[in-house]
């Protein structure tokens, strides 16, 4: 009985994913039009639990995986692969992506080639104003529109 009782009472996860604070730091520095870019399609899934109610999740578009209407989410949101985002049209549409970088390293603690292609993209294109790690190797990043030169 004591054995059982350890079992169940022990984390089953190996670490916590602090969803609520990362959710929270998104809303509160997220405008309206601002893109949101997932690596991990399940990593959607508990953002939206937290944003659900949140006027500022209302103004912002998810970039991917989006394959339902109305920035709600379809059964195909749970099988995207991030290979597939549209990266090559963001930059039209956005003025500000969020990235959220969960389930993305390798064994040896590194960023998988996705995560690299992904940041490549947007550094060429954006410029990084907000980064922040959170519990359970969960990051957040804002990249910003690159400000033309004043002549």
């Amino acid at each position: 009985l004591r054995g059982t009782l350890a079992y169940y009472r022990a984390d089953f996860d190996l670490s916590r994913e602090d969803w609520r604070a990362a959710t929270q730091i998104i809303l509160s520095y997220a405008r309206p039009g601002d893109g949101i870019l997932f690596h991990s399609a399940q990593a959607r899934m508990p953002f939206e639990y937290y944003s659900e109610q949140q006027p500022a999740r209302r103004q912002m578009r998810v970039i991917f995986p989006d394959y339902g209407r109305e920035n709600k989410l379809s059964y195909l949101d749970f099988l995207a692969n991030t290979k597939n985002a549209p990266l090559d049209a963001i930059p039209a549409d956005y003025l500000r992506v969020w990235l959220v970088l969960a389930h993305n390293r390798l064994k040896d603690g590194e960023p998988d080639p996705t995560t690299a292609e992904v940041e490549r993209f947007l550094a060429d294109n954006y410029v990084l104003a907000r980064e922040r790690d959170f519990e359970g190797n969960l990051q957040v990043r804002l990249y910003i529109e690159r400000q033309p030169p004043r002549s």
